[in-house]
């Protein structure tokens, strides 16, 4: 009657945060867990400090990423092989659970057991230590609509996993994609036919991610879009709720520019042609308007030519409503 709860943890160079991260593990009121920490290549000190816990503490476990490609999904995939417990859950090795984290989960899943997973709630808090009033378990009426436009309803943390549906129909996660691996995965897991979750919006925090401040990369983000669209949507059109699916889809052309335009010009001249390419898909998967489609092909040329600089091109584009674009700094 006491689950035993695995843990997966990828490390790569979080030697300033991982012993915060285990000792947020070890002050757990459940004590039937093990962390399987899979370390990607650590140049810095991480692995030594890992080492010290795991001789105190057998719950601790430390492998390294044993085969290409380099990243996380990779030793989360790892992590998956080596658990041995019933339930499983993800957490990166510089955010943090708070004390009954895994007590509250587990009971929660002992009372509804027909559960192939359920999903927690999550804060975040800043470098400083600072809580943030974010909450990253969001309420979605169709959760799967809500993944297929890129609002993404929770966090890697957040899922605790019946370690049976994980490996049996999931199988891990896909490691082609270089961006984008949470969501292909939580896609995926809605797509299982009759799965079982509940999700708990509502609950209280019981874990928290750390906020940092990184440039994204946007190649990476363009590639991991690409793939998403390239997998998900031949599978949607085959469900009855297939007109849903493509209107949800077609959401995530807004969330592709949101993104593109907020990033640096010269990040944006770079990758043009990758931006065309998802471009030319929803329009020829009938997701975007000709009128939308011509819209950015303009966007792009006037980036291309550095025509932004100029205030007729500015009022001119305002004029012609281009709402995907309103985070670009005219």
């Amino acid at each position: 009657m006491n689950p035993l709860i695995s843990i997966i943890t990828p490390l790569f160079n979080t030697e300033q945060y991982v012993s915060e991260t285990i000792e947020s593990v070890l002050a757990q009121t459940y004590p039937h867990w093990e962390m399987v920490i899979v370390d990607d290549g650590s140049t810095d000190s991480s692995c030594s400090i890992v080492n010290r816990y795991a001789e105190k503490d057998e719950r601790i476990k430390l492998f390294s990423r044993d085969r290409m490609p380099k990243g996380g999904t990779v030793c989360r995939n790892i992590g998956i092989e080596k658990s041995t417990g019933d339930y499983l859950m993800f957490l990166d090795s510089d955010d943090l659970l708070y004390p009954t984290c895994l007590e509250k989960r587990v009971e929660t899943m002992q009372r509804h057991q027909e559960l192939d997973f359920a999903v927690f709630q999550m804060d975040a808090f800043t470098p400083n230590g600072d809580t943030e009033r974010r909450l990253l378990t969001n309420e979605y009426p169709n959760y799967l609509h809500a993944l297929l436009a890129h609002n993404l309803p929770w966090a890697i943390t957040c899922p605790f996993w019946n370690n049976k549906f994980l490996k049996e129909q999931l199988k891990g996660f896909d490691e082609r994609f270089p961006r984008l691996q949470d969501p292909e995965f939580h896609t995926r897991a809605l797509l299982v036919k009759d799965v079982v979750f509940k999700v708990f919006p509502n609950a209280a925090p019981d874990c928290s991610y750390r906020v940092e401040y990184k440039k994204a990369n946007m190649k990476f983000f363009l590639q991991g879009s690409k793939l998403y669209l390239e997998t998900f949507y031949p599978v949607v059109q085959e469900r009855a709720d297939k007109d849903e699916c493509n209107k949800a889809i077609a959401k995530f052309y807004d969330n592709i520019y949101s993104h593109v335009t907020t990033s640096a010009t010269e990040d944006i001249k770079v990758n043009i042609p990758a931006i065309k390419e998802l471009n030319s898909f929803f329009l020829e998967h009938h997701l975007i308007s000709k009128g939308d489609y011509k819209k950015a092909s303009f966007f792009l040329f006037c980036i291309k030519y550095n025509l932004f600089r100029s205030k007729l091109f500015t009022f001119t584009l305002r004029n012609l409503g281009f709402k995907q674009f309103f985070g670009f700094r005219f």
